[in-house]
């Protein structure tokens, strides 16, 4: 009897989970990708080799979403001569300084994060 109710109980999970298992579609970031794909501008690997990193950067930003628009800045690494560009995020870079002044801040308390 116990042995019909738990076969009974795992028919019946199975059937919730596949039936909750719906397709919904492609996400809106994945909607936005392919509308990109299939309006973006198109160059050949020359006119690429030969745009600046402002060019490409402008064409980038022109094409996403305002809240993923890219700032790039061009930093020495510490101890050489090479330089590396970094770009982020406005909400990147916010999230970085918060982090930042919130080290500085325990730093001066003299506490540990």
């Amino acid at each position: 009897m116990m042995r019909a109710i738990g076969g009974m109980i795992v028919v019946a999970l199975v059937a919730l989970g596949t039936s909750a298992c719906a397709y919904v579609g492609p996400s809106a970031e994945a909607k936005h990708w392919e509308r990109y794909k299939e309006y973006a501008p198109k160059f050949t690997n020359e006119e690429k080799d030969n745009m600046t990193m402002d060019e490409k950067l402008a064409i980038y930003n022109a094409h996403v979403h305002p809240s993923q628009r890219l700032t790039c800045m061009e930093d020495e690494i510490t101890g050489s001569h090479q330089k590396v560009v970094r770009c982020f995020t406005e909400e990147e870079r916010a999230a970085q300084q918060e982090t930042a002044r919130d080290f500085m801040l325990a730093a001066r308390r003299g506490s540990a994060l």
